[in-house]
């Protein structure tokens, strides 16, 4: 399975990301893709967790106190790295190396200037739809 996290990240802020060093995340929205071959629903919930052992990137910036996820979008099909190519070809910004140390990805992370809602219109063409964040 292949889902999204919406993060909105509520000011400027430099963050030392292990392996990434450090990277500057600019105040928005943000999309996460992830994937969860097995158990999506502790994969999502270790996600929406304060509390957590920081080891993969994505840990590191969720575990700010001023970052929100605030949607979360499944699709049940594995296109982690087909919808992170997809984002890449729509002109999404993206920072570098972050989340696909296991694939040939450029990003796993984006950051949304757009109208989020155009970008979530075209990720439920591809499958998505949106899960109950209280389900995780």
């Amino acid at each position: 399975m292949t889902y999204l996290l919406r993060i909105s990240v509520k000011k400027d802020v430099k963050v030392r990301l292990g392996s990434l060093g450090t990277v500057y995340f600019k105040k928005g929205a943000y999309l996460y893709v992830g994937s969860a071959r097995r158990n999506l629903k502790s994969r999502i919930k270790r996600h929406l967790s304060g509390k957590k052992r920081v080891f993969w990137h994505i840990d590191y910036l969720t575990s700010l106190k001023f970052v929100q996820i605030k949607e979360i979008l499944v699709n049940t099909e594995n296109k982690e790295c087909e919808t992170a190519e997809a984002l890449i070809k729509t002109g999404c910004r993206f920072i570098e190396g972050f989340g696909c140390s296991d694939c040939d990805c450029e990003s796993h992370l984006f950051f949304i200037e757009e109208d989020i809602t155009q970008v979530k219109n075209r990720l439920e063409g591809e499958g998505f739809e949106n899960a109950d964040k209280s389900s995780f």
